[in-house]
């Protein structure tokens, strides 16, 4: 079968791959003796979440899987992909593409096998395309991703996938794992999503014009971030300061001056999570409640709500069409929006413009808030589960040796030098960068929207100024009675 792999930026990443003594054909259990061992060298110094101490290599079994194809589902979105990092098609002379490509190549000869990446129609389209190959006994894909968005609850309640703690070779607790995806997901205490440092994370990112933050005697919203006083209040505050009818009409529309200019069909959501919002929590035995009807998500709406429709500070955009979706309608470089949205992976855009920028992470409910959190957008990747036997032992050792090598080598650099060198501007925005990228963030009932649970109709809901206890009212025994259907279903699927 031909081998597709995607195509992405530049950026500069050194890979080390030394093979110690070749011996044993199958996957076995661990040994010392023979061994593949990734990664000598330590590059992580500067990567985000990366733990101090860590061993210098990770150790993995030899295996010869004997010219199999390693089968990859991918549901393409060209705003958010969900596999930068793991797949390359050719050396085109982009250094992130080409080390991708030379790190993947080197796994395909040391282990003899390779990689088949298999794109869908869209990104919505792994569920009807792995169920058709499930009905028709078909085991083609060992792995799939799927967006965090996309029918996160029917893969699981469906019997669909299988638990990444039952694939040999994956040790979840090692840093190459995501421990907020595995530990916000682990309904039933099973792992069907798994997000790593095989791929790179996309979250939303506030990009601001620092021309207009001089002109206004703004204080420096660097700071405000690094003291813990990037919040709300203090950014609705400065955008209010700025926001000014240019053209006198007496009415604010794409003519005019705003404090924060940001995409109103799905971004808003993005603000419960800056904010410590969340939908669902996970107990210990692995069963999931609904925390939507409290003080705490009351009080974030109210607050959201005037930081949105106040003082005319605030510009709404909707994008329906490929070029203008997710993309700003005025833009930093307009010198007429002191804060606008941005994809992280997107940032690569504003190289084009001539204004100086800064990147900054999404603002906090208030100063006694933590952290800045920002929820991920990227997506998981999930084992089917027919995957059994030797397969199994096949899909655990390449993707921890992905996962392994992602976190000392390609995903290190790409932070380094595309999202730094390239992005940002100066060193202040190299640490917001850091910053965002140590805080980012799953939540189960995010994912769940497909059983109507509410991340995304939070955009709506705070566009439309709803009122938020009433709306919860409405559908909280609905929304409990689905979570707990699609609890049930999983037990019945896989056992306690």
């Amino acid at each position: 079968m031909k081998r597709i792999f995607a195509l992405f930026c530049a950026a500069v990443c050194i890979f080390t791959l030394t093979l110690i003594s070749c011996a044993g054909e199958d996957g076995g259990e661990k040994k010392t003796d023979d061994t593949v061992k990734i990664n000598e060298t330590d590059n992580n110094e500067n990567e985000p979440g990366a733990a101090a101490g860590e061993s210098d290599a990770y150790i993995l079994p030899e295996a010869d899987f004997k010219g199999e194809n390693f089968n990859v589902y991918v549901p393409p979105n060209l705003f958010s992909p969900v596999d930068i990092g793991f797949t390359a098609e050719e050396q085109i002379g982009e250094k992130f593409n080409d080390e991708v490509y030379k790190r993947n190549m080197a796994f395909e000869e040391h282990f003899n096998f390779r990689f088949n990446t298999i794109y869908g129609p869209d990104p919505w389209s792994a569920y009807a395309d792995v169920k058709k190959i499930m009905r028709a006994g078909d085991n083609t894909y060992d792995v799939f991703f799927t967006h965090i968005w996309s029918n996160v609850a029917t893969f699981a309640s469906e019997g669909m996938v299988k638990d990444w703690q039952e694939i040999p070779f994956v040790d979840l607790e090692q840093p190459w794992w995501n421990q907020s995806s595995i530990h916000a997901t682990k309904i039933a205490n099973k792992v069907f999503y798994a997000a790593g440092s095989f791929q790179v994370q996309d979250v939303l990112v506030l990009v601001a014009n620092k021309g207009m933050v001089a002109d206004f005697a703004l204080e420096s919203p660097y700071k405000l971030v690094t003291e813990g006083r990037w919040t709300l209040d203090t950014v609705g505050e400065m955008a209010k300061t700025v926001t000014f009818d240019v053209d006198g009409n007496g009415k604010f529309d794409i003519n005019d001056r705003y404090g924060v200019e940001f995409g109103g069909s799905w971004q808003l959501s993005n603000f419960v999570y800056s904010c410590g919002g969340q939908i669902t929590e996970i107990d210990k035995d692995g069963a999931p409640s609904l925390v939507l009807n409290n003080e705490k998500m009351i009080s974030i709406f109210d607050k959201l709500s005037s930081f949105v429709h106040d003082d005319n500070k605030f510009f709404l955009y909707n994008g329906d069409t490929e070029e203008t979706w997710n993309r700003p309608h005025i833009g930093v470089q307009s010198g007429r929006v002191l804060l606008t949205q941005y994809d992280l992976l997107d940032c690569g855009e504003l190289r084009q413009i001539e204004a100086e920028y800064m990147i900054l992470p999404l603002p906090k409910y208030d100063e006694a808030q933590p952290d800045y959190r920002s929820i991920s957008m990227t997506g998981t990747l999930c084992v089917p589960r027919y995957i059994e036997g030797e397969r199994a032992d096949m899909v655990g050792i390449i993707m921890e040796a992905m996962a392994a090598d992602g976190h000392k080598n390609i995903i290190p650099l790409y932070y380094n030098v595309v999202l730094k060198s390239k992005y940002a501007q100066d060193e202040e925005s190299i640490k917001m960068i850091d910053i965002i990228l140590n805080s980012v963030v799953y939540d189960l009932g995010f994912s769940y929207n497909d059983i109507g649970l509410p991340g995304y109709d939070f955009n709506s809901w705070i566009r439309d100024k709803k009122n938020y206890v009433s709306t919860i009212e409405k559908s909280e025994t609905k929304m409990i009675n689905a979570l707990e259907k699609v609890y049930n279903k999983i037990l019945e699927q896989y056992g306690e």
